[in-house]
Formats: structure tokens, C-alpha cells, sequence
């Protein structure tokens, strides 16, 4: 059974080649080894696992679309993207990119897949946070994003994602130059069916968990800096923080619905955690809508004012009022930072002066459309 399976995925292979010319290119950069270690298929990010009897189950036109949904788990980094997320949850808002992508292109899914046009228009990571828990009892997908870690140390790990993500870097852009030469000989007439996505975005430019960038941004030493936003760098911010010199902290929350309770409390929390563990920063908390209220000193939870607002957002207010407020004049070059939490829907004024963290709601505007400053999103882990 396993040669005829062999033979099936070269047919499914050469197939490609004709109709689908940016998978198939694709597909060359990946091993595949037919196996019964996998009850259907499934990629460790560096090689495709098909079981032999369950490529025997399925259509020709199935098989394509099985291997390109495998092909695209890889070139999509879904492997190493996951991080700390749900594994089965995870894989759930995995497929429902990629077989859209599929789907787009024509291509046949095998039976019972995933499909969800309207999350599909996310990333991964979007669709992850926007899958309601009623709709992960309902589907029921193959779970074949399959772990590399195991028991690899941190930096091990590291490496290998690094590693996975430029061998697959290498192999968009010779899809990409593939088809651009087919189509300027006549020979296909099609696009890069990850054009502009925002799920092409988010492997382009891989998602850093908030926390990790909270914790980097307000505790300034030269390893926490490490792949720092560099236009921060000339404003003295890699520089390590002197002995009981104090780094000022203005964080302003968006108060327009924006933000929910849960949010705000994840948010805050890791405030504490940053505050309790470095004395030597000073934190001004504002709540904002289309007013500003605030400065209110925190160190601790317990010094959270109840927040206020509840109207549109504006921006402007944050801003003007850091500008002119007496600590941002007094401190010294590079002890200013400010963080604005919001889902980012407003109108956004000038850069500013001073350096701005967007901490984005999961269901805020994609980190790609905020003008300036360094971005990340409120995502949840679990």
C-alpha cells in the first residue's frame, strides 16, 4: 500500500505543477515519509507525515488539496507559531486559513474540513483569539500541527523556529519568483495567494507574545533590547538604567468599550509584576475616550481608580497631555515611555516625540495598520 501511496502523491505532485504553480513550488521544499505514526496526515515544520491508508480513502482531487493543506502548515510557520497557545484549539484556527486558501484556488478539501470564509480573512493568531468555545466543541478537525519541542531545551528550541522560519522564508520568495516568471511568459494566469493577507503579515513579521514585549519595553537593559523597534535605539533607550535613576511610565487604557474587564485585568496584572519586581520605575496610569482622565500614581493593584469613560476614542488627548506634563520634561533622555491599550479604531495624530508601545485588543486593528511606534497584541495564551 505504501507504493501506491507513494505513486498517488507524485501524480497529486506533478498535478500541482501544471495548475497550481506556487504550491507545487512549495511542495519541493518538503520531505514526506509515509508512515502509520500519523492516523491521517500531519508536519513537524521540517517534513510531511501521510498514513498510507488514509490517502487510500481519499479523491484525487482530495489528495491535492490534503497536501497543500500540509505544505501550508509549513510555509506558514503554523509549527513554531504556536507558542504557549491550546495545541487542538490552535490547529483549529490554523486550518480555517489555510483551507481558505485552498479553497480560493479551487482546489477540493478532503471530507468534514474546516471552512469559515469570514474568520479566514484573520491570522492565525486573530482566528485563535476569536474562536468562541462553543465552536471548538462543534468541529471536529485532524490535529496535525505536530510539536517539535518535546523535550529540547528553551534555546534549542529557539533555534530550530529560527532556522524553520528562514528555510521557509527562502522558499516563499522562489514560489513567488516562479510564478511571477510563468505569468510574464503567458503561461499561468493566477496571483500569490498570500497577496496581502494578514496572515502573510504575521509570518512575515512573526507575532512576540505581549507580555514578552511589556517586560522588554519598560526594563531596559541590553539583552532585554535585543530586536528592539531600532528607532527607539537613538533615543538613548538601549542604554541600562543607573542605579536609582527612575524610568517614567505613562500608560493610558482606551475606555470606549474597547477594552473588556478580562482584558484590562490581564493587562494590569503584568503592570504589577513589572512594578513590584523594579522599583526604580514610576508609573502614571490615564483612562481614555474622547477625554482624558487621569494622571493617577500606581504601584500596586490596589491603587487602580475605577475606570471612567465609555465614548469614542481619541487619541489626541494622551498624547498633548504627555507633552506637557513636567515629567516627561524632567526626565532624563531615554527614562520616557508610554503605552496606550486600545483596539487602535481612531484616527491617529502625528508621531509623537517620545516613544508609544500599542498594546492592540484581540479583536483591534491589525498591528500593520498603526503608523508608528512598536505593536503588539493582547492575545490570549490558553
Amino acid at each position: 500500500m505504501s507504493a501506491e501511496a507513494e505513486i498517488r502523491l507524485s501524480a497529486a505532485q506533478l498535478r500541482l505543477r501544471t495548475r497550481h504553480p506556487f504550491f507545487a513550488t512549495l511542495a519541493l521544499f518538503a520531505s514526506i515519509e509515509l508512515t502509520d505514526r500519523v492516523e491521517t496526515a500531519g508536519t513537524d515544520g521540517k517534513a510531511l507525515f501521510f498514513n498510507p491508508s488514509y490517502i487510500a480513502s481519499l479523491s484525487n482531487e482530495e489528495l491535492d488539496g490534503l497536501l497543500m493543506h500540509e505544505v501550508l502548515h509549513m510555509a506558514l510557520l503554523h509549527v513554531s507559531r504556536r507558542g504557549s497557545r491550546q495545541p487542538y484549539r490552535w490547529n483549529i484556527a490554523c486550518d480555517i486559513v489555510v483551507n481558505e486558501m485552498i479553497v480560493s484556488e479551487g482546489l477540493k478539501l478532503p471530507r468534514g474540513a474546516v471552512v469559515d470564509p469570514d474568520l479566514a480573512v484573520f491570522s492565525a493568531e486573530e482566528v485563535y483569539d476569536r474562536l468562541p468555545q462553543s465552536y471548538i466543541k462543534r468541529v471536529t478537525v485532524m490535529q496535525d500541527i505536530i510539536d517539535i519541542s518535546g523535550n529540547q531545551g528553551l534555546t534549542d528550541a529557539e533555534t530550530q523556529h529560527s532556522e524553520l522560519a528562514s528555510y521557509w522564508a527562502n522558499a516563499r520568495e522562489q514560489a513567488s519568483i516562479v510564478l511571477d516568471k510563468m505569468t510574464e511568459a503567458g503561461k499561468f494566469a493566477g496571483k500569490d495567494p498570500f497577496g496581502g493577507s494578514r496572515e502573510w503579515r504575521a509570518v512575515r513579521q512573526p507575532e512576540v507574545d505581549w507580555r514578552t514585549i511589556l517586560w522588554q519595553y519598560m526594563i531596559r537593559t541590553p539583552i532585554d533590547y535585543l530586536g528592539f523597534d531600532r528607532r527607539f535605539v537613538g533615543r538613548g533607550l538601549y542604554l541600562d538604567a543607573l542605579e536609582g535613576e527612575t524610568v517614567n511610565i505613562a500608560i493610558c487604557v482606551d475606555t470606549s468599550a474597547s477594552v473588556d474587564d478580562n482584558e484590562l485585568s490581564q493587562f494590569l496584572s503584568e503592570i504589577q509584576g513589572i512594578l513590584s519586581s523594579y522599583p526604580h520605575i514610576a508609573c502614571d496610569l490615564y483612562f481614555a475616550d474622547a477625554k482624558l482622565y487621569g494622571p493617577y500614581k500606581i504601584y500596586s493593584l490596589d491603587d487602580v481608580p475605577e475606570a471612567e469613560g465609555g465614548g469614542g476614542t481619541v487619541f489626541e488627548p494622551f498624547f498633548e497631555a504627555i507633552l506637557s506634563s513636567d515629567v516627561y520634561r524632567d526626565a532624563a533622555q531615554g527614562n520616557f515611555l508610554a503605552i496606550y491599550l486600545t483596539d487602535g479604531y481612531a484616527s491617529f495624530p502625528p508621531e509623537p516625540e517620545f516613544p508609544i508601545l500599542w498594546v492592540v485588543t484581540k479583536d483591534g486593528l491589525s498591528p500593520g495598520d498603526f503608523p508608528y511606534g512598536l505593536v503588539t497584541r493582547l492575545s490570549c495564551a490558553a
